[in-house]
């Protein structure tokens, strides 16, 4: 949408549904997992075709000549424990559409940084937040290679005492 600085933004999707221990905040999964649904049949046709890839890659064997990566392979629903690889990977398959995440606890979002610490999460939330370019740049001809627009979607749940540890690095 145009925003008054005549400038395009893409709305933010970072929730966090705050609520006391055992007080119903899975009762948000129901109208996440209908309004996914179609997504969801979508990344299946995309998951068949990158493990038939992958399957015939391991045939190859390691001095083989494999075939390239298919294109078009976009998966907008990521389960929690993903690598940082694997992300880079995915943003780039997306090719700027949205990318959903939706998360028990916001420790899980700690897996796409590799790291220990909320602190290095700030990155990313900020990136996604304008939907500005993410990626990473790598010699290897094997690696993850490219940047692309971190439109992520992110939907968690905590306690309110988890939140305010989780974030308090960030809000220095």
């Amino acid at each position: 949408f145009l925003c008054t600085d005549n400038c395009e933004k893409i709305p933010a999707g970072l929730n966090v549904c705050l609520a006391p221990h055992a007080s119903g905040k899975s009762s948000l999964n129901y109208p996440i997992d209908i309004i996914t649904r179609p997504i969801r049949e979508a990344d299946k046709a995309s998951e068949e075709r990158e493990q038939k890839w992958r399957d015939e890659c391991n045939r190859k064997g390691g001095n083989k000549d494999k075939p390239l990566r298919p294109k078009g392979l976009c998966r907008q629903l990521l389960p929690p424990d993903i690598t940082s690889a694997k992300f880079s990977q995915l943003l780039l398959d997306a090719d700027g559409k949205p990318i959903y995440m939706k998360i028990d606890e916001l420790d899980a979002l700690l897996l796409l940084t590799g790291k220990t610490q909320p602190k290095y999460l700030g990155p990313y939330l900020r990136c996604a937040y304008d939907a500005a370019p993410w990626g990473q740049l790598r010699a290897s001809a094997e690696s993850v290679n490219g940047i692309a627009p971190l439109n992520l979607k992110i939907q968690a749940s905590t306690t309110p005492a988890k939140a305010l540890e989780f974030f308090k690095s960030m809000l220095s």
